[in-house]
């Protein structure tokens, strides 16, 4: 139930990640919180961020530069207007009910929950961090070729970065 005014004001100027969980629409008042925070990641799209002021009760101003990420996960896709559609890329999961026995899920899980103990989360923080400048000129040129290839500037820069990242997991 978290609204745009709280995710700004715990993030101030911060650029943060931040994620939406069960991000899914129960009611109008649900569907009008989602759309508002959909315009504030819509601010974050800017290279250098976005700037929202506010007024105050007292006549003043609050300004916030908005530099984050946002992720929603849900069962529904919210993202109704053609200009968010092309700021947010939707993923999806396959369903593998049916088609695994609940020992191979069990394997899997085990696996899976490995690489969120604390010292691999830390470790795969500091490795982030080491790599982020070669990261980050790699998002350039994965940016570059996707704009060039999808002949499209802005879904280049959001694909360029993505596969950056996916590929400093796998280089």
């Amino acid at each position: 139930k978290t609204t745009e005014a709280g995710v700004r004001g715990l993030l101030q100027n911060d650029a943060r990640p931040v994620l939406f969980d069960e991000s899914d629409v129960d009611s109008l008042h649900d569907k009008d919180r989602i759309q508002s925070i959909i315009s504030f990641a819509r601010s974050a799209s800017y290279k250098d961020g976005g700037d929202v002021a506010k007024g105050t009760q007292s006549g003043g101003v609050n300004t916030f530069k908005v530099r984050t990420c946002l992720a929603f996960s849900s069962i529904g896709v919210h993202v109704n207007q053609q200009s968010d559609r092309s700021r947010f890329t939707i993923l999806g999961l396959l369903s593998h009910e049916g088609k695994r026995t609940k020992e191979e899920f069990t394997v899997f899980q085990e696996s899976f929950l490995k690489y969120f103990e604390e010292e691999t989360v830390l470790r795969f923080q500091a490795r982030a961090c080491r790599w982020l400048p070669t990261i980050l000129k790699n998002a350039k040129v994965f940016s570059d070729a996707a704009a060039t290839l999808l002949q499209q500037r802005r879904i280049g820069d959001q694909l360029g970065t993505m596969l950056a990242g996916a590929f400093s997991l796998t280089s």
